[in-house]
């Protein structure tokens, strides 16, 4: 019985392979093929559901967020300079602050989309610093671009009374 032929030996190496093959595949590739087809769709569906764009809610909440900030920095191109000139020398005359200059501003500097106006104020740091605060929270004048406060007090005259200059520049949305 345990004597083969020599025509079934020739048969048993290959079939030795195959059967190993077959007992591999079934042990390591099947489970690994099978894990990368569940990889992939389990990857398709988290892209799908990370994507902003099919959030509907959240392309609500930034759009008026975006409508609000424009509509807040948005203006009339024809009324923005004396609508600004105006609004702030109220506010600067009621916090104790003077303008003292309105420097005209050239439109070759300024970005496309925008227009911008220039202010001096002169007053004590405290009395700046609430007007600049005011400015941020009023409405219709645009934006606070930059601002820079400098001293003017000169280093050989009398100090009598401690007075700082704020230049400051208001942009708006055409």
């Amino acid at each position: 019985m345990l004597k083969l032929t020599a025509d079934k030996r020739k048969y048993i190496f290959p079939f030795l392979i195959t059967a190993s093959v077959i007992a591999c595949y079934q042990f390591a590739f099947k489970r690994t093929l099978e894990a990368s087809r569940i990889n992939k769709y389990l990857a398709a569906n988290v892209a799908h559901a990370a994507d902003i764009s099919y959030q509907p809610q959240y392309l609500e909440r930034k759009n008026s967020n975006l409508d609000h900030i424009i509509a807040l920095y948005k203006g009339d191109t024809v009324t923005f300079r004396d609508k600004v000139i105006n609004d702030i020398a109220l506010l600067a005359g009621s916090k104790n602050v003077k303008v003292t200059g309105v420097p005209v501003h050239l439109a070759d500097l300024q970005p496309d989309g925008f227009f911008s106006q220039n202010l001096e104020l002169q007053g004590s740091f405290f009395s700046l610093l609430e007007v600049i605060n005011k400015l941020h929270a009023l409405e219709g004048v645009g934006a606070i671009r930059q601002f820079s406060i400098k001293s003017t007090h000169r280093s050989g005259s009398q100090p009598s009374k401690s007075q700082l200059q704020l230049e400051i520049t208001m942009i708006m949305i055409k």
